[in-house]
């Protein structure tokens, strides 16, 4: 009778148990395959999220390298709360966090995992590695644990099982190990791939990088050019054009740079940031007429962070205003634009919501130099609407852009929204010392003014 109890107390606390794991995060199927639908259940546990109205999961889906990022809103049903993501082609697993507001719950920042599986029921070759890999290269970049020791371990168990998917992750697997160990795993892998008579692309990139980071230049150099030959449009090629530029002091020095480049790649994020860099370069040494020469024959490269910045600049030096006008008002028809129909490719590790309110934001930025341009030549109500949108679209996450909208608002005596927006910018910690002092004299104004 006692073993029968036993066995029953036993069976009640594995069932407990197995509640218990499931409150706090699962999902279903057990086993989801690539475009399949994944339903997850969440129970909070963390206090800052007792009462809460909302949920959001973020969803980080990754195969040999970080693919997207996406949010989704999760219903609530009791104390569970459920959310649904079907993964795409070419993805191994996902890591997923849970938000609501400045709440955060990711699994002690590691992020809770789901891998995807085979026909077979097996867990998809590269989903371990996959996951070192994020790891690595991703996981501090959205404020998880970069847990390196973790990764190196989640490597040697897929490549144990999957030898062949080896060479697609080379470079994170031999800097997983510890330091004093990178060089000789390294060195170790070098040798093995040399043994090939042909490489792939990621395999050319992993002997170029790892010949220079063990000190073997001259075979680096000899990768690099069989790299620029063979794939010309390569990360590497774009990142060691890119080291080259940044390593250049002066504008003539870093238009080599560019005009060598833009043979190679005529629009890209990198292409982009050369001529912004240039250009910035430029006006800074109050070179006007060259920086509108480059903007023009460029125009295609051209965003409304670089008008913002010339028109700024001239704002500074408080010569040429009608021309800064001209500068911003061209950059906010590009972002207003872009805010309605966001262009580029949106980068990996943010959400198409995080993304499209960056062009909100750049938005934000030009209007309020507008708004000080506008102010300086006297066009105080045109300057009010101005500051009014620009820390709008900020949400006034910006405090001197704040002060700016402060300070003409208590100009123009509109003491009570100056009174209002400061309390409301200094709740947020989003004030200046400026601001306080106008918030006392829209105290003193307002009594006063009650006064008569």
């Amino acid at each position: 009778m006692q073993k029968f109890l036993l066995i029953v107390l036993l069976i009640i606390f594995a069932i407990s148990c197995s509640e218990d794991k499931k409150q706090k995060f699962s999902f279903s199927p057990e086993s989801p395959k690539i475009g399949e639908e994944i339903e997850i259940q969440f129970i909070p546990e963390q206090d800052s999220f007792k009462n809460v109205t909302e949920i959001n999961m973020i969803v980080y889906s990754f195969g040999d390298d970080l693919l997207n990022t996406s949010k989704i809103p999760m219903e609530k049903n009791g104390e569970v709360w459920n959310g649904k993501f079907r993964s795409e082609n070419e993805t191994y697993g996902l890591v997923l966090k849970f938000i609501s507001g400045e709440n955060t719950d990711d699994n002690n920042q590691l992020g809770f995992v789901i891998p995807l599986f085979d026909d077979d029921e097996n867990e998809l070759a590269g989903y371990k590695a996959g996951l070192g890999n994020f790891y690595i290269r991703w996981s501090a970049t959205i404020g998880l644990k970069r847990d390196v020791e973790l990764a190196n371990k989640l490597f040697k168990e897929d490549f144990v099982k999957h030898p062949k998917i080896k060479n697609q992750f080379l470079n994170s697997y031999v800097i997983s190990f510890p330091k004093n160990r990178v060089d000789s795993a390294t060195t170790a892998e070098i040798e093995i791939l040399e043994e090939k008579n042909d490489f792939t692309q990621k395999e050319f990139e992993f002997l170029a990088n790892a010949t220079r980071n063990i000190g073997d230049h001259v075979k680096s150099i000899k990768y690099v050019e069989l790299i620029e030959n063979k794939f010309p449009r390569s990360n590497l090629i774009k990142s060691r054009f890119l080291g080259r530029f940044r390593n250049m002091l002066t504008v003539e020095k870093k238009l080599e740079v560019f005009n060598e480049y833009i043979k190679l790649d005529k629009e890209s994020e990198v292409s982009a940031y050369m001529l912004s860099s240039i250009i910035n370069q430029q006006v800074k040494e109050n070179d006007f007429k060259s920086a509108e020469k480059l903007l023009n024959e460029y125009l295609y490269l051209a965003n409304s962070n670089l008008y913002n910045g010339i028109a700024w600049r001239i704002f500074e030096i408080k010569k040429n205003l009608p021309s800064a006008m001209q500068y911003c008002e061209k950059g906010i028809e590009i972002a207003r634009n872009e805010v309605k129909n966001p262009t580029g490719i949106k980068p990996v590790y943010i959400d198409s919501e995080k993304w499209k309110n960056s062009k909100k934001i750049a938005l934000g930025l030009i209007l309020d130099t507008y708004g000080n341009i506008q102010n300086e030549l006297g066009k105080t109500e045109a300057a009010l609407r101005s500051f009014e949108e620009a820390t709008t679209l900020t949400n006034g996450d910006y405090p001197e852009m704040n002060e700016s909208y402060i300070t003409l608002l208590f100009k123009l005596k509109q003491y009570e929204k100056a009174k209002s927006k400061s309390e409301e910018f200094i709740s947020k910690g989003k004030a200046t010392d400026k601001i306080n002092e106008i918030l006392s004299e829209a105290f003193i104004k307002l009594g006063a003014n009650k006064n008569l």
